[in-house]
């Protein structure tokens, strides 16, 4: 009789009584929604880590960053409104225990050089993003561990583009729509094309440029000038400082 009422009470109890794994909350900031969405996943595959926010505009991640006090904070060096690292220095003035990690298309010395001033741990370019999970794992370690240090370079894999100039005019067309997030059924409406035909083009586009995603196309037509970006127009250095 006491152990049946042994077992109805140990069904009783809570589960908020017992202690969860640790999160760590990270922030992701970049004017691109596929890229904010694929920053999103490759992190939240990782148990223990959850994005608390994102952020479009630099001005934004400041002040979500504020809000959120996140572990992390992930900002793309080029972002309108404020800057990576403008916004990097006003969060860590705000908040000098989270983490800033810069992500960029861009390599640049300069540019890890002045994120160490102001808490930045490393940068990655958004061309290997395999490498953003390690660097976030060491990023946290070493902020339990010790004060900021010089900021890490950005790493680079070898990689060789294939021409854009393999690409037929309309499949030029689609790479230019997907890098703009434009879904599928607006794509195929602009290019009066069924959505089967859109399909059948979109994969005539990953084999020839031997891609696997859409995020690494969106990469590939920026570093081929297929689409411009908001800093296109002005010289890399004093676009960030």
């Amino acid at each position: 009789m006491r152990s049946n009422q042994f077992r109805k009470e140990q069904q009783l109890v809570p589960e908020s009584r017992f202690p969860k794994a640790i999160s760590r909350r990270i922030l992701v900031a970049d004017d691109h929604p596929l890229v904010r969405r694929h920053v999103r996943g490759i992190l939240e595959d990782e148990g223990g880590w959850e994005v608390c926010g994102e952020a479009a505009t630099g001005r934004e991640a400041v002040v979500r960053a504020i809000a959120e006090r996140p572990d992390v904070a992930v900002l793309d060096l080029c972002m309108p409104e404020l800057n990576g690292l403008e916004a990097a220095r006003q969060i860590h003035e705000q908040l000098p225990q989270t983490v800033i990690i810069i992500i960029t298309m861009h390599e640049a010395i300069e540019v890890t050089e002045e994120l160490a001033n102001f808490g930045g741990r490393t940068c990655i370019l958004k061309t290997d993003l395999n490498h953003l999970v390690p660097a976030v794992r060491t990023a946290l370690q070493q902020s339990r561990n010790s004060s900021p240090q010089t900021a890490e370079s950005p790493v680079a894999a070898e990689r060789v583009d294939v021409p854009a100039e393999i690409l037929t005019d309309l499949e030029r067309r689609v790479v230019q729509m997907l890098a703009q997030a434009k879904g599928n059924k607006e794509i195929a409406s602009i290019l009066s094309l069924t959505l089967e035909a859109l399909e059948l083009h979109r994969a005539a586009i990953m084999h020839k440029l031997k891609i696997n995603s859409v995020f690494e196309l969106v990469s590939y037509a920026v570093r081929m000038k297929l689409i411009e970006t908001k800093s296109a127009s002005k010289p890399f250095l004093s676009s960030i400082r």
